[in-house]
């Protein structure tokens, strides 16, 4: 039987009976080492900024990077992949504030792409996504359906 973790401590990447963690929605599996970085707190400057300037409130969101080391092989090379034919950087977030706010993903205009650890849908995000900026490059004289 494995040990309980300490307070503080990071979860193990596998249950006390060795089995394998449970699986978001995305297929990242939850529990995950996160922690805060530079790009955790630049995106919450930056949602808040935008939580307070919409009107929908002041209390502030928080997020904790999973760095691409914690990924398991198959989602990060999918992530790496996508990266490869957008031409965008993914960084793989946590929502330490749910109830505050919840996103599957958010683009920024300088390429930066965050992805929710427990987004549903992530290629289909990505393809929407990707498709509504081919649409709008390469025929922006139709108008929005």
């Amino acid at each position: 039987m494995g040990r309980l973790p300490r307070l503080g401590e990071q979860p193990a990447r596998t249950g006390l009976d060795g089995a394998e963690p449970d699986q978001t929605a995305s297929g990242i599996p939850a529990g995950l080492p996160a922690e805060q970085t530079d790009e955790s707190r630049r995106l919450a400057k930056r949602f808040n900024r935008w939580v307070t300037g919409v009107g929908r409130g002041t209390e502030q969101v928080r997020f904790r990077e999973v760095g691409a080391a914690s990924l398991p092989d198959a989602p990060d090379r999918a992530i790496r992949a996508i990266e490869r034919a957008t031409g965008t950087r993914i960084v793989v977030v946590r929502n330490l504030t749910p109830d505050v706010v919840r996103f599957n993903g958010l683009t920024f205009l300088d390429g930066t792409r965050y992805l929710n650890e427990s987004s549903d849908n992530i290629a289909t995000l990505f393809a929407s996504n990707e498709g509504m900026h081919r649409l709008r490059r390469d025929a922006p004289h139709r108008p929005a359906q």
